[in-house]
């Protein structure tokens, strides 16, 4: 299940993207391991749901690198015990459907 949405950027050499993490922030170790560079987030979360939003910019050379790396979040988070992970990833589709 695709657990990221590709926003729409006016800039020529860096990417937006959404995402679905955990309150533990898996993205931070995924992304280093992976070698993608996160230029900017911002993080969102509703309290005590354990799950967050994070909005951030790479570049876009990494842009394969990074759609294949946070694929594994959605393993960690499943791992970790996060079992309403993929009903959030649907809400996510959802808005892109839009």
């Amino acid at each position: 299940m695709k657990n990221y949405l590709r926003l729409k950027d006016f800039s020529i050499f860096s990417q937006k993207y959404v995402f679905v993490d955990v309150d533990e922030l898996l993205y931070i170790r995924i992304f280093r391991e992976a070698g993608v560079r996160i230029k900017e987030t911002w993080e969102y979360a509703k309290e005590g749901s354990g799950l967050m939003l994070i909005i951030c910019r790479t570049l876009k050379k990494d842009r394969d690198k990074f759609e294949k790396a946070v694929g594994q979040i959605r393993n960690g988070a499943i791992l970790m015990g996060y079992r309403d992970y993929d009903d959030a990833c649907r809400m996510l589709q959802d808005i892109e459907k839009r």
